[in-house]
Protein backbone atom coordinates (compact mmCIF):
# COMPACT_ATOMS: atom_id res chain seq x y z
CA UNK A 1 0.00 0.00 0.00
CA UNK A 2 1.40 2.88 -0.69
CA UNK A 3 1.04 6.34 1.33
CA UNK A 4 -1.65 8.45 -0.74
CA UNK A 5 -4.39 4.96 -0.18
CA UNK A 6 -3.09 5.16 3.58
CA UNK A 7 -4.24 7.93 4.14
CA UNK A 8 -7.50 8.02 2.23
CA UNK A 9 -8.55 5.02 4.48
CA UNK A 10 -7.40 6.67 7.56
CA UNK A 11 -9.58 9.41 6.08
CA UNK A 12 -12.63 7.38 5.41
CA UNK A 13 -12.75 5.82 8.68
CA UNK A 14 -11.78 8.64 10.59
CA UNK A 15 -14.94 10.49 8.92
CA UNK A 16 -17.10 7.03 9.96
CA UNK A 17 -16.44 7.51 13.49
CA UNK A 18 -17.49 11.31 13.14
CA UNK A 19 -20.88 11.13 11.47
CA UNK A 20 -22.93 11.14 14.19
CA UNK A 21 -20.71 14.52 15.74
CA UNK A 22 -22.01 17.34 13.92
CA UNK A 23 -20.52 20.95 14.61
CA UNK A 24 -23.23 23.64 14.40
CA UNK A 25 -21.68 26.55 16.34
CA UNK A 26 -19.64 27.53 12.92
CA UNK A 27 -21.86 31.01 12.81
CA UNK A 28 -21.18 31.62 16.54
CA UNK A 29 -17.00 30.85 16.06
CA UNK A 30 -16.75 32.97 12.84
CA UNK A 31 -18.45 35.95 14.52
CA UNK A 32 -16.54 35.95 17.85
CA UNK A 33 -12.51 35.16 15.68
CA UNK A 34 -13.94 38.12 12.93
CA UNK A 35 -15.99 40.37 14.95
CA UNK A 36 -17.71 42.89 12.20
CA UNK A 37 -20.23 44.80 14.62
CA UNK A 38 -18.51 47.27 17.60
CA UNK A 39 -20.58 44.97 20.27
CA UNK A 40 -18.40 42.14 18.56
CA UNK A 41 -15.30 44.36 18.39
CA UNK A 42 -15.51 45.12 22.30
CA UNK A 43 -16.15 41.52 23.86
CA UNK A 44 -12.88 40.41 21.64
CA UNK A 45 -11.32 43.36 23.42
CA UNK A 46 -12.55 42.67 26.80
CA UNK A 47 -11.96 38.98 26.59
CA UNK A 48 -8.30 39.07 25.34
CA UNK A 49 -6.01 37.46 27.37
CA UNK A 50 -2.71 39.29 28.54
CA UNK A 51 0.33 38.13 30.11
CA UNK A 52 2.40 40.14 32.86
CA UNK A 53 5.44 38.69 33.94
CA UNK A 54 5.59 38.18 37.47
CA UNK A 55 8.98 39.15 38.53
CA UNK A 56 9.31 42.84 37.00
CA UNK A 57 6.01 43.46 38.63
CA UNK A 58 7.23 41.91 41.87
CA UNK A 59 10.35 44.08 41.91
CA UNK A 60 8.10 47.31 41.25
CA UNK A 61 6.13 46.24 44.15
CA UNK A 62 9.40 46.02 46.54
CA UNK A 63 10.89 49.17 44.81
CA UNK A 64 7.92 50.94 45.74
CA UNK A 65 6.83 50.05 48.88
CA UNK A 66 10.41 49.86 50.34
CA UNK A 67 10.49 53.60 49.06
CA UNK A 68 7.53 54.66 50.59
CA UNK A 69 8.10 52.84 53.68
CA UNK A 70 12.04 54.35 53.87
CA UNK A 71 9.85 57.91 53.47
CA UNK A 72 7.35 57.48 56.50
CA UNK A 73 10.39 56.66 58.76
CA UNK A 74 12.31 59.07 57.92
CA UNK A 75 9.76 61.87 58.27
CA UNK A 76 8.63 60.53 61.21
CA UNK A 77 11.70 60.29 63.20
CA UNK A 78 13.00 62.51 65.94
CA UNK A 79 15.95 64.32 65.95
CA UNK A 80 18.89 63.23 68.31
CA UNK A 81 19.32 66.80 69.44
CA UNK A 82 16.43 68.72 70.41
CA UNK A 83 17.31 72.27 70.59
CA UNK A 84 15.68 73.98 73.47
CA UNK A 85 14.74 78.01 72.56
CA UNK A 86 14.27 80.75 74.40
CA UNK A 87 12.83 84.28 74.04
CA UNK A 88 14.83 87.14 75.43
CA UNK A 89 12.53 90.63 75.40
CA UNK A 90 14.06 94.14 76.48
CA UNK A 91 12.22 96.86 77.09
CA UNK A 92 12.77 100.11 78.70
CA UNK A 93 11.87 98.39 82.76
CA UNK A 94 14.53 95.44 81.91
CA UNK A 95 14.01 91.82 79.43
CA UNK A 96 12.36 89.07 80.19
CA UNK A 97 13.44 85.61 79.08
CA UNK A 98 11.08 83.03 78.24
CA UNK A 99 12.31 79.20 78.65
CA UNK A 100 10.14 77.25 76.42
CA UNK A 101 10.42 73.69 78.40
CA UNK A 102 7.09 72.40 77.28
CA UNK A 103 7.80 72.89 73.42
CA UNK A 104 11.29 71.08 74.19
CA UNK A 105 9.29 68.28 75.83
CA UNK A 106 6.68 67.48 74.09
CA UNK A 107 8.89 67.46 70.56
Amino acid sequence: MDQRQQQKDISKKLNGELSHFHFSGNEEVIRKTHPKTLRDRLMRWWNKEISIPLVPLGMAALLLFSTAGAYVFSVTKKPEHEQISTIEIRTENGYWLEFNEKEAQNE
